[in-house]
């Protein structure tokens, strides 16, 4: 059985497993919206799962994305270029990048 929710319960969920440290309110929105846009494009409903949320996907700034690739991207822009073709890209927040583990 699957129970829609919305936005606020989505982030709430986050809370409540006690994972408000792995993505910002922003970043919550975009993978909410992905997954939104996932279930509209193929009819099948996701599961929420807020662990499996915290392993599939990853909120980084610009220090992160270097230190974790051993880059030296001088801006988000091109971060966001170069993990364009590396995985799939769910959006930008102000100061960074939520995209699917890889």
């Amino acid at each position: 059985m699957y129970q829609s929710v919305n936005l606020h319960e989505f982030r709430d969920a986050f809370r409540i497993y006690d994972r408000t440290e792995n993505f910002s309110y922003e970043g919550l929105e975009l993978i909410y919206n992905w997954i939104e846009e996932v279930e509209e494009s193929t009819g099948e409903q996701i599961q929420l799962d807020v662990i499996a949320f915290c392993c599939d996907f990853v909120e980084a700034d610009l220090e992160e994305i270097n230190q974790n690739f051993d880059k030296s991207f001088e801006s988000l822009d091109d971060a966001w270029s170069w993990l364009l073709y590396e995985t799939e890209v769910l959006g930008k927040t102000d100061n960074s990048i939520v995209y699917q583990a890889f």
